[in-house]
């Protein structure tokens, strides 16, 4: 049997704000050892806990406007093609469909540490996302992007990521970037 890793503080908050915005039909893509109820959970890899065996490089197996939500939590970093992916969610996604992405944030070092990350995150990236003339085919409309900060450290959770979240563009392009985020919270709406 697969152990569900334990939660700390740092997943209390993501899980908080995905509660928020989750709704209807609701599908977990690379869903590995985060099993969610109430969600179509998605994974193509042995050792995951899923519902259904999915290759996320391939089109998905539903219907389109299927999905009032769909979720990829740590799973975008791993995609050879991440547009023909968004190109596919955006399909399946219901008008008005949520969008929430989790992904490690170029300054987290674990990231580096893991051979299966192909790319990060930034700010900057899901800024041009959801901006209108940026990509052909399919658009989002932003509803909230969050940097968010580490699971240990309460100065950066609590006093750091605030600031941070007010000026995430200046935090990029400076020094401050020596303290580590850990992830990019996106929610997007299809329009």
């Amino acid at each position: 049997m697969i152990e569900k890793p334990k939660i700390n503080g740092y997943e209390t908050r993501i899980n908080m704000l995905i509660k928020k915005a989750e709704k209807g039909i609701k599908i977990n893509l690379g869903s590995g050892l985060d099993y969610r109820e109430g969600y179509i959970n998605c994974d193509n890899h042995i050792n995951s806990k899923r519902d259904r065996l999915i290759d996320l490089e391939e089109n998905l197996p539903f219907e389109d406007n299927y999905a009032d939500t769909i979720l990829l939590k740590s799973t975008l970093e791993h995609i050879q093609k991440p547009l023909k992916l968004l190109a596919e969610i955006h399909r399946v996604l219901k008008n008005e469909g949520i969008l929430i992405v989790i992904m490690p944030h170029f300054t987290n070092s674990h990231y580096y540490s893991d051979l299966t990350h192909i790319r990060p995150a930034t700010y900057q990236m899901f800024k041009l996302l959801c901006s209108r003339h940026y990509y052909q085919g399919f658009n989002f409309k932003e509803k909230k992007i969050k940097l968010m900060f580490s699971r240990n450290h309460l100065l950066w959770d609590y006093l750091l990521q605030p600031f941070v979240n007010l000026f995430p563009i200046f935090y990029e392009y400076t020094p401050l970037r020596i303290f580590q985020c850990w992830d990019v919270y996106a929610e997007m709406e299809k329009k």
